[in-house]
């Protein structure tokens, strides 16, 4: 199933709270935003020479803006 998958400067990590841990991305950069599947994301990003890529629907975790949405 194809899903939007966003393609730029975004950084992956943890925000600690005390004992509780929360995955969180930062996201930098948006270079481009396409529809694909899950499989297909990771071959894109190397073949376009994008940093990182996230795709939001499926992450479980804060998402935070610091560039363009």
């Amino acid at each position: 199933m194809k899903t939007q998958v966003w393609f730029g400067n975004i950084e992956f990590g943890d925000f600690v709270k005390g004992r509780d841990s929360y995955p969180c991305a930062l996201v930098h950069d948006i270079s481009e935003k396409a529809m694909l599947s899950e499989e297909e994301a990771d071959d894109y990003m190397v073949a376009h020479h994008y940093d990182s890529y996230l795709i939001p629907s499926l992450f479980k975790g804060e998402i935070y803006y610091r560039g363009q949405k």
